[in-house]
């Protein structure tokens, strides 16, 4: 899907067991595609919310391919803050703006 140039956005809250965050970023690191290593050495940055307040930490890839500049798509991972395994429902606020954010930029800007 990345390299088709379709952005991925990949999410998990710090406190959920069942699909934790650690695991998560684990396997968004060892994905093979054009923009590993430029996702792997992306920073990590916070997640500051339009209210102010940092709702979670992530961190963000895209790679532009070819003389035609034709890009592939964005991979995205954050982790939300004060989450578990439905972050809709613990964190409806920094979910509506992480959600928001991707869809209208295909990024969520950390």
């Amino acid at each position: 899907m990345l390299e088709a140039g379709v952005d991925v956005l990949i999410y998990a809250g710090d406190a959920d067991f069942v699909c934790n965050w650690m695991g998560n970023q684990a396997w968004t690191e060892a994905l093979e595609w054009s923009g590993k290593k430029l996702y792997n050495e992306a920073d990590t940055n916070y997640f500051e919310m339009e209210d102010g307040t940092v709702g979670g930490e992530g961190k963000s890839a895209k790679v532009s391919e070819g003389a035609n500049d034709e890009s592939t798509g964005r991979l995205t991972f954050l982790k939300i803050y004060d989450a578990g395994h439905l972050s809709p429902k613990d964190q409806p606020y920094a979910t509506l703006q992480m959600l928001n954010r991707f869809i209208e930029n295909g990024d969520i800007g950390t």
